[in-house]
């Protein structure tokens, strides 16, 4: 059932003008303006939406030490690579350094580019598995508590 665009009640709505506005309402608020028509009690269908869960993808650990040996393989300088990559010579820098690593999508361009695997898939732990690893371990208010027994 639909509510009343004016008062938010759940009930039987008729199309209203009401200040040169046609709205949902109910009888109630109907008089504020002229009713134009009923609306239907027919239910309306919406598809239920699917949501197919993506692979969530990480860079590899060793990331900097794969970028900088796969680039001196290929022969090329930090400059020459920064260019061809569209990126600061001091960002590829950082990248070999360790300080700084690119978002999974630059990753896996540059894996192409240099024909090496720079990202895999992350392993997901469900919530559910957690929660029951840790239930035994789990301190409850009444592990605190003493009770006194009364004569």
């Amino acid at each position: 059932m639909t509510v009343c665009e004016l008062c938010g009640k759940a009930t039987e709505l008729f199309v209203a003008e009401i200040e040169n506005v046609d709205l949902n309402v109910c009888s109630g608020c109907a008089k504020y303006g002229k009713i134009k028509r009923r609306l239907s009690h027919e239910p309306v269908y919406t598809r239920p939406k699917i949501v197919q869960e993506k692979p969530e993808f990480k860079i590899i650990d060793n990331f900097s030490q794969l970028l900088r040996q796969a680039r001196e393989r290929s022969d090329l300088t930090q400059e020459d690579f920064a260019r061809f990559l569209q990126v600061k010579e001091n960002v590829v820098s950082k990248w070999e350094q360790g300080s700084l690593r690119p978002d999974v999508e630059t990753a896996e361009r540059i894996g192409k580019i240099l024909r090496i695997n720079m990202v895999e898939k992350e392993e997901k732990i469900s919530a559910t598995t957690a929660l029951e690893k840790k239930k035994g371990d789990e301190l409850t208010l009444g592990d605190f508590v003493k009770v006194r027994k009364r004569h």
